[in-house]
C-alpha cells in the first residue's frame, strides 16, 4: 500500500469578524514527489479553514493509502486523533470524515 504524507494549512483573514476571507492548502507527498492543491473558501473561520485543508488533501487521494497528515492546528490534530470532541463545525468535520473513508 502506498504511503502518502499530507502537509496542510488553512487561514482566515478577519477570523470571525466582519467579512472574513479564508483559504486552505494541502501538499501531498509520495516517494519524494509533491503536489499542491488549494481552495478559496470565502467566509470561513480559521478552524474551518484548517479542517478544510486536511479534507482537501484526503479528497485528492485516488486509491486507498496509508496516510500521515501533518498540520500546525492543534484543534485538527487533537480532534482527528480523538482527544478533542467534535462540538462545533460539525458539517466541516462530516466532510472530513467522508474524505477519510
Amino acid at each position: 500500500m502506498k504511503e502518502v504524507t499530507i502537509v496542510c494549512d488553512g487561514s482566515s483573514l478577519g477570523n470571525g469578524k466582519g467579512n472574513p476571507r479564508a483559504a486552505a492548502v494541502a501538499m501531498l507527498g509520495y516517494r519524494g514527489l509533491w503536489r499542491a492543491f488549494g481552495e478559496y473558501l470565502g467566509s470561513a473561520t480559521n478552524q474551518q479553514a484548517e479542517i478544510a485543508a486536511a479534507c482537501i488533501g484526503l479528497e485528492k487521494l485516488t486509491e486507498p493509502c496509508r496516510v500521515r497528515v501533518l498540520s500546525d492546528s492543534r484543534y485538527v490534530v487533537e480532534t482527528m486523533t480523538g482527544n478533542f470532541r467534535k462540538k462545533t463545525n460539525l458539517e466541516w468535520w462530516a466532510k472530513l470524515d467522508r474524505a477519510a473513508q
